[in-house]
């Protein structure tokens, strides 16, 4: 806490908006004595000022477009708070602008009293104390009496007090993170997947143990819509490969069936070769060859030891019919 940099923020007349001069003095509130090096939470100033969090983003956009806070050393911030995602961001206070040019006489305090004003009775013992004729207050030294009281709110408070919750910051992934399902089932259905509710754990922990070890910051929004993509790409890589499969499968199936096919048709052949070569022969040679024929399956029925009558029984019938 300066107390330098609290006077001159109250004394300044650069910054006219209300609101604009409560962010101003909560920011001097956390700089040294030149000023430098203050960066509290937005919403730790939301704290301060009784502000929404948009309206004190946009009052800190005032302050550096009319120039009485710059961009500080981000360094510090980063020396001090290891993660990202809850680094405030480090303001420089312009107190070496002076109070010359900010000065407010009296004429401008009654500017709109009109002419009509009675005016200012003298005091009975003026000759003891001299007073100044031209209306002009002059500014009280730093460090005088007159100076105003330094703030009883101890600084106490860092940035990691209030946790963020605004969608629109930036942070890292960690290994704790936890996914918003409304943001992800939102993202889900501007891409068609209505049937996804939310990621499975393998899934999960697959997105998050990849994109912790990067450098890469989103808002909460973003990373939401990544993992919907994630999971999106995931499962249909997965319904990819189970086509390929199925397909490979019916493939192999199709193949089997063609390399069993020609042997069908080669002992159809045979069987049809067989019954040409019967017909071709005459009615001797095909009783005679059939003949044979049964012989041989007697003799490898009953025994080539025991063919006898049955064998030339059937034999005789063969040749009869």
């Amino acid at each position: 806490m300066s107390v330098q940099a609290i006077s001159w923020a109250l004394e300044q007349q650069v910054v006219t908006d209300a609101s604009a001069r409560h962010v101003l003095v909560a920011l001097a509130n956390h700089a040294d004595n030149t000023g430098r090096d203050a960066y509290p939470s937005v919403n730790l100033l939301c704290r301060y000022t009784g502000l929404k969090r948009r309206t004190v983003l946009d009052k800190l956009k005032l302050l550096q477009d009319v120039g009485v806070i710059v961009r500080g050393n981000q360094r510090i911030a980063e020396a001090k708070i290891k993660r990202a995602d809850r680094r405030p961001v480090v303001y420089d206070i312009r107190i070496d602008l002076g109070f010359d040019k900010f000065l407010v006489t009296d004429e401008e305090e009654n500017g709109h009293r009109g002419e009509g004003s009675a005016p200012r009775r003298k005091s009975r013992d003026a000759d003891a104390a001299p007073r100044f004729d031209d209306g002009v207050q002059m500014p009280a030294e730093r460090g005088a009496d007159s100076a105003p009281k330094p703030s009883l709110t101890k600084n106490t408070h860092t940035h990691m007090d209030w946790p963020c919750d605004s969608p629109r910051e930036k942070y890292q992934l960690d290994y704790d993170w936890k996914p918003n399902l409304d943001m992800f089932y939102e993202s889900c259905l501007r891409r068609n997947m209505t049937e996804i509710v939310s990621p499975s754990p393998e899934e999960l922990a697959n997105f998050v143990g990849h994109y912790s070890e990067m450098d890469r910051c989103l808002t909460d929004r973003g990373w939401n819509d990544l993992l919907a993509r994630w999971c999106s790409e995931n499962r249909k890589g997965e319904a990819k490969k189970k086509r390929a499969k199925s397909s490979f499968c019916r493939k192999s199936y199709s193949s089997n069936a063609e390399e069993n096919k020609p042997d069908s048709n080669r002992s159809m052949s045979k069987s049809q070769a067989s019954e040409d070569y019967r017909a071709e022969l005459p009615r001797a040679e095909l009783a005679e060859h059939l003949g044979r024929r049964r012989a041989d399956l007697i003799a490898k029925r009953y025994g080539s030891d025991k063919v006898g009558a049955p064998a030339v029984e059937e034999m005789r019938r063969t040749l009869r019919t």
